[in-house]
């Protein structure tokens, strides 16, 4: 189709001589291409036509975009933009950054989560995993346990603010105390428990009570014999305390020791 649109410009200038504005208006297409038409059929040039707007988006941009996008990956497609316009004087719309953030394989998302250690926390875990490792611990059966607590509403949630404006939507209402639930699980040699929502503080009293009504005990034993397997939860207070260790050590074996992943 292009191609014969080419021909009838070429039949219209040479054969009956017709203007360019003339040609124009006949063929509907723009005087820069019938030039270009003419001009390719003197110096014998076979035109190639690309369909649709010229792209904006060159190498060079591709790759300030992605060099800006990694040195800091909540950067905006606006300031992005900006940059884009003092390096390179070409304007680009929001969408179009998006876009080639997203042929890119950026993604909008939620950040990763990496927990903040010092050289001291990094060294006691480091201590922990050797002991588990020198004293033959890894190859015992293991299992875990460990909870997390839950908001009724997240305050994480995404919105599209604009600056300067005020309305309900832009708002996340949070009493006080927010509602909210901690959910206990327990992980093992082909176990599974089930989920366990607590909706008080957990102690060393709820923390005991848990464990021991939970089946983990019975599944355990029958699958390993009586104390012929490991129970291991984290550091924090209500798991390691004297009254939970007795209480627990009556039933099972228990690794002590385990970092606290709470800071202080």
């Amino acid at each position: 189709m292009i191609k014969d649109i080419d021909q009838v410009i070429l039949a219209l200038y040479y054969d009956e001589g017709l203007s360019i504005r003339k040609i124009k208006d006949i063929v509907k297409v723009g005087h820069q291409r019938i030039r270009k038409v003419i001009e390719a059929n003197l110096e014998g040039i076979d035109l190639v036509h690309h369909i649709g707007r010229p792209t904006k988006i060159t190498d060079e941009i591709k790759y300030l975009i992605e060099l800006e996008t990694l040195k800091n990956p909540s950067i905006s497609a606006q300031k992005l933009g900006i940059e884009v316009s003092k390096a390179f004087g070409v304007e680009l719309s929001a969408r179009t950054i998006n876009n080639t953030r997203n042929q890119m394989k950026f993604n909008w998302r939620p950040p990763k989560v990496k927990q903040s250690l010092n050289n001291s926390q990094k060294n006691m875990r480091y201590q922990f995993c050797s002991d588990l490792y020198y004293t033959g611990l890894i190859n015992q059966v293991i299992y875990f346990s460990d909870e997390s607590r839950f908001e009724q509403q997240s305050d994480s949630s995404w919105r599209w603010i604009r600056r300067g404006e005020y309305n309900e939507g832009i708002f996340n209402e949070k009493s006080k105390s927010s509602t909210s639930v901690m959910v206990w699980g327990c992980i093992g040699n082909n176990y599974k428990s089930p989920l366990i929502m607590i909706s008080s503080k957990i102690d060393s009293y709820v923390n005991s009570d848990v464990i021991k009504n939970c089946g983990l005990v019975q599944n355990a034993n029958h699958m390993n014999g009586q104390y012929g397997w490991y129970f291991l939860h984290d550091g924090a207070t209500c798991h390691q305390s004297k009254k939970t260790i007795d209480e627990l050590s009556k039933i099972m074996n228990i690794i002590p020791n385990w970092p606290q992943i709470v800071q202080i």
